[in-house]
């Protein structure tokens, strides 16, 4: 068993941000004094890291780093699940990304969902969690595209029989 020493440390993008503010203070507690700096700028030091802690979680929450760069969290896809069942939940994934606001994987996702011919596509017109992209100028072509446009419903003739 070998004994880590604190110059096996290395930052990199990689490195958790607790880690990389933790790395940060204990520098600062170590040359501020020596630097011949006020006691109270190591305690600004701690104070700005426990400031920017729920600033970072919000960013990590709301961003992802991707091979492309930073990216929406919406817009980054859950690879993993897509890949295992991509065929199967084309419709869902479709109905996810449009909740989510990514409308352009939404529309993807639909393609994909009438490509396979995901049994899902028959609850559409009722599906409210297609409701972020209704204004969008591709829904109305896209539900015409498939037999389920408002106008295309509605023309629809029923007869019914009523029992005497």
């Amino acid at each position: 068993m070998t004994a880590r020493h604190s110059d096996d440390f290395e930052a990199t993008s990689d490195t958790p941000g607790y880690q990389r503010a933790f790395a940060i203070i204990e520098v600062a507690d170590a040359i501020f004094p020596r630097m011949a700096l006020p006691e109270w700028t190591v305690t600004l030091v701690v104070w700005l890291a426990l400031l920017g802690f729920p600033i970072a979680i919000v960013l990590t929450w709301a961003l992802e780093m991707t091979p492309e760069g930073v990216r929406r969290t919406a817009e980054a896809a859950p690879g993993e699940l897509i890949e295992q069942h991509e065929q199967g939940w084309a419709f869902n994934i479709a109905y996810v990304m449009a909740f989510r606001g990514a409308t352009n994987s939404a529309f993807e996702w639909l393609d994909k969902a009438v490509e396979y011919n995901d049994p899902g596509l028959a609850e559409i017109p009722v599906e409210n969690l297609f409701a972020n992209i209704h204004d969008d100028p591709r829904w109305l072509p896209f539900l015409e595209s498939i037999g389920k446009s408002p106008e295309q419903l509605a023309a629809i003739e029923f007869e019914v029989t009523l029992p005497q």
